[in-house]
């Protein structure tokens, strides 16, 4: 079984997570949905196009697994320039000091989908 140790990133991605002592109970991030619209899609709408999309690379995961929790986020990404869509990095503004807990944090993001390749490094 190729993909139980494998990542597969191709548009979309089937990642493992890190092993834990019960090899029964291993688990797997598949992802991810782009929604370019007002309303966002329902839970049954994301996990059908997520099986359509991934049934391929991962059918023994849908055939034998069950959905444990659905997360939803917003990925940044900068206007397209001369040399494409670049970071955007700055200083985080901090000025209550509350929300971080101190004033020397920096943003790194922008990325789109290179992020997940790129987040490590």
């Amino acid at each position: 079984d190729a993909i139980a140790n494998e990542a597969f990133l191709c548009g979309k991605y089937v990642t493992p997570l890190p092993d834990t002592n019960d090899s029964s109970s291993r688990r797997f991030v598949i992802g991810a949905t782009h929604e370019f619209k007002a309303d966002a899609l329902n839970p049954d709408e994301v996990t059908e196009e997520l099986k359509s999309r991934t049934l391929s690379l991962a059918q023994h995961l849908w055939d034998n697994g069950t959905v444990d929790r659905m997360t939803t986020g917003v990925r940044l990404q900068s206007n397209r320039g001369s040399f494409g869509r670049m970071p955007i990095i700055g200083r985080y503004n901090n000025t209550s000091n509350t929300a971080i807990g101190h004033n020397n944090c920096w943003i790194f993001t922008g990325l789109s989908s290179r992020g997940l390749i790129y987040h490590g490094l």
